[in-house]
């Protein structure tokens, strides 16, 4: 198999026509569909993670990741660092905090300090306020792990890997 050149780009043949509000490119690469084995393979991996933390697998399928389950709709594996882009051109904006989260926001998870690089995004699919001690919001997240499958789980409860929740943003429009 033959390198592809400019893989992700306008030129990538994989390359799903997709772009920002602003009219600006999206790059991404359509991939292939792995082997039914390989995904029964991964679910058998996260099962035990996912029973500790109450989290359910709702679909699996390594033809998109985080980025294009958020901003594709499912059809393509959209570069990361594409991420500022589209938020820029989208229009969404930065929430000051958690307790500012409605349904169909998104979470950004990043590295710990000290670059705080991203590395996944997540929907909010709804909140759980809570009152004890303090009050506390959880948010319930459907997110796209990587090449693995798609699950519902609260905010803080993804491979570390993917990084920790840290910011909030939503392209809600306001009077």
């Amino acid at each position: 198999m033959d390198p592809i050149v400019g893989r992700g780009s306008l030129s990538d043949p994989h390359h799903l026509p997709l772009s920002t509000s602003r009219g600006n490119p999206i790059r991404n690469e359509r991939v292939l569909e792995y082997s039914p084995a390989k995904l029964k393979a991964s679910v058998d991996m996260w099962s035990s993670f996912a029973r500790e933390r109450s989290i359910y697998l709702r679909s699996i399928s390594g033809t998109y990741n985080c980025m294009g389950l958020a901003f594709a709709n499912r059809r393509t594996w959209v570069l990361t660092e594409e991420l500022e882009a589209i938020l820029a051109d989208d229009g969404y904006r930065k929430l000051k905090n958690v307790f500012e989260v409605k349904p169909g926001d998104l979470v950004i998870y990043r590295t710990p300090l000290p670059g705080q690089e991203f590395r996944h995004v997540g929907l909010v699919l709804g909140i759980e306020r809570t009152v004890q001690v303090a009050k506390v919001n959880r948010l319930k997240v459907l997110s796209k792990w990587g090449s693995e499958g798609e699950y519902i789980h609260y905010a803080e409860d993804v491979p570390a890997l993917l990084g920790r929740p840290n910011d909030y943003w939503t392209e809600r429009r306001l009077p």
